[in-house]
């Protein structure tokens, strides 16, 4: 899976993912991070399969509102 990742939403700084666990192991999860200011996002799950997990991590991530939108609304 691709993982198309935005800025990080509080510091614009670049994001990773990593995934622990797999579809056979008893708990996977997927975890978006920030290498700036290390803000997380983490999705895991124990009867969904491990895409689920980034697919979800991932969309979250990428809809989540900054810092500045926060304090505007």
């Amino acid at each position: 899976i691709e993982a198309n990742l935005l800025p990080c939403p509080f510091c614009s700084g670049q994001a990773k993912l990593i995934t622990r666990g797999n579809d056979y192991s008893k708990k996977r999860s997927a975890e978006v991070e920030c290498t700036k200011c290390h803000t997380k996002q983490i999705t895991g799950a124990i009867r969904n399969n491990t895409a689920w997990c980034v697919l979800t991590a991932i969309k979250q991530w990428n809809t989540r509102n900054g810092i500045t939108e926060i304090i505007n609304n």
